[in-house]
């Protein structure tokens, strides 16, 4: 009989640590060693064809400098590892990785690298640090669930509560436990959101958070999507996300002035102006499928334009005022959402480039556009104007465009992996261009 002495009641002879590093389509790829090879792996990590770095959500690769011989070593990050515990399965350990060349540099086609590059500039820079955290909306399938349209209703959360127990029960043991949990607008729509991190830190937690999420659905009998539009008419999944600045030496918040424009510091100012300076060029990557564009509509509350608000939902850029009595606490929790992003990003990307462009107003001093006081589609054209508001690119097709014509924007990412990153969405693209809306959130669906 093998032995049964793991924490987790896993078999020695069997157990497998799972390396899993996310692509630049958002997917997380893994390979597996035996747990009792642990140790060795983290110090000399795993190779893995560089060219899968090239695959589309749908399982073809697209044109790549590294073909058939290059290859590049997962190293996996100790502090990310943790077990995912679902009752009616075995445990999985899981344990996230970044990329290195076979000669031990940081590989510039990893992801993760980039946004620890990001933050290690706005460090180094301005002596600051960020933090952030990923909402989670997804939506929930089970063949036995006839979802109500009471939507936010406590009928709503119990059609799905077995299920969502599970999930938060193996979140909580993964050491990720939620903040909030609520049934959402949408049919069989949930939404779990968490408290913010450092912003490394954050990227790893959404990863590891989405994996654990659609297994522990999966191994219920039902299937958890993010795709940003399970069907053509349903609710849209977004990723909202939710970032602050901080003193990298203090740890003191540093994004409220009360005396600053709609409360800003000149700092986070500057900052989030960057950040909806360049929207247009973000959505590329932040809404990188042919349906974030479906979701991406007016009157939808999920941002249709080019904006800044507080407070108001339909903008891509908004200030969080938060409830707190204590000016203290006020200051900790002020915070920023980006709201164009969704499941079918990478995080590790999506993240690199709002701190990148948030850089890029800070050096560039840039002035905060005047806010926008309701939904955008409502203004005049000298409405928009006036508040230098835009429509967002229509289309995935001209949000790749857009990104290589802000030649700012696209100078953020190493060219490899901006060309590779271009390379892949246009082939996947074309995977997709013949199949009808329908057929279209299917197929993003299942993967998603």
């Amino acid at each position: 009989m093998p032995d049964k002495n793991d924490k987790n009641g896993e078999t020695e002879n069997s157990a497998l640590l799972m390396l899993g590093w996310t692509d630049l389509v958002g997917l997380v790829r893994v390979r597996g060693v035996p747990v009792s090879a642990r140790d060795v792996t983290i110090t000399r990590g795993l190779g893995w064809a560089a060219a899968g770095q090239a695959m589309t959500p749908f399982g073809g690769i697209a044109p790549n400098p590294w073909g058939a011989t290059a290859e590049v070593q997962q190293i996996p990050v100790p502090e990310t590892e943790v077990t995912i515990v679902d009752a009616s399965q075995e445990p999985i350990r899981l344990i996230l990785t970044r990329s290195e060349t076979k000669e031990g540099s940081p590989w510039e086609c990893c992801p993760r690298t980039f946004l620890a590059d990001a933050l290690e500039k706005l460090r180094t820079e301005y002596g600051l640090t960020l933090k952030a955290t990923f909402e989670h909306e997804f939506s929930i399938t089970h063949r036995d669930l006839i979802p109500t349209e009471a939507t936010y209703t406590f009928a709503a959360y119990r059609q799905t509560a077995p299920i969502i127990h599970n999930i938060v029960a193996a979140l909580q043991e993964a050491g990720l436990p939620p903040h909030a949990v609520e049934p959402e607008f949408g049919a069989a729509q949930l939404e779990i959101s968490f408290s913010p991190a450092d912003g490394l830190k954050s990227a790893d937690e959404t990863v590891l958070v989405r994996e654990i999420i659609r297994d522990i659905a999966a191994q219920n009998g039902a299937a958890a999507t993010y795709a940003p539009k399970p069907a053509p008419h349903a609710v849209g999944n977004g990723m909202h996300i939710h970032f602050s600045l901080w003193n990298a030496e203090t740890d003191a918040p540093i994004s409220y002035d009360s005396n600053g424009n709609y409360g800003l510091s000149e700092e986070a100012a500057c900052f989030v102006a960057g950040v909806t300076r360049h929207a247009k060029a973000l959505c590329a990557i932040t809404a990188p499928s042919p349906l974030s564009y479906m979701r991406l509509q007016p009157h939808s509350w999920s941002c249709a334009y080019k904006s800044f608000g507080v407070q108001n939902r339909e903008c891509a850029v908004r200030v969080c005022p938060p409830y707190a009595k204590d000016p203290e606490g006020y200051a900790k929790a002020f915070n920023f959402e980006y709201r164009i992003a969704d499941g079918t990003c990478n995080p590790y990307l999506a993240l690199g480039m709002i701190v990148n462009a948030g850089l890029e107003g800070l050096r560039s001093n840039a002035a905060l556009p005047k806010a926008a006081d309701k939904d955008p589609a409502d203004m005049t054209d000298a409405e928009r104007q006036a508040c230098d508001i835009e429509r967002l690119p229509s289309s995935l097709e001209d949000s790749l465009d857009v990104l290589l014509s802000d030649e700012v924007a696209a100078s953020w990412m190493p060219a490899p992996l901006r060309d590779a990153f271009v390379a892949v969405k246009r082939t996947e693209l074309q995977s997709v261009e013949n199949l009808s809306d329908d057929e279209l959130c299917a197929k993003y669906a299942a993967v998603y």
